[in-house]
């Protein structure tokens, strides 16, 4: 499972939650470093911020689909996003969690994907 936050703090919380759930998570702060490490292994899921550092993030989920269209995309946003903002066909696994969200939410966003 592919992480994208550029905040120390979630990163933390979200690698420690998804790996208490039986998950693998790699954490990424860019999306420069996330194309790198989705480039380089398989991920069947991938945590999305929609505000990174280097770009956005619904931009990025749009780079991670076109390498791997079976993707569950998972975006995240303190703004109100919905998934027809999502730059990706209709065919795309995309679900969008409004920030702050309960852990339990992520793990619902999160039930096609088994863990590791």
């Amino acid at each position: 499972m592919l992480v994208v936050e550029d905040e120390p703090a979630l990163q933390s919380l979200l690698g420690r939650f998804l790996t208490a759930k039986g998950f693998s998570p790699k954490v990424c702060g860019t999306c420069a470093e996330a194309v790198a490490a989705f480039q380089s292994q398989r991920f069947a899921a991938a945590v999305v911020d929609v505000s990174l550092p280097d770009g956005s993030g619904l931009d990025l989920a749009a780079v991670l689909f076109r390498i791997r269209p079976d993707v569950r995309l998972v975006v995240c946003s303190g703004l109100p996003v919905s998934v027809e903002e999502v730059p990706v066909d209709s065919t795309a696994d995309v679900v969008v969690l409004q920030k702050p969200f309960l852990p339990v939410r992520l793990v619902e966003a999160l039930s096609p994907v088994r863990p590791e």
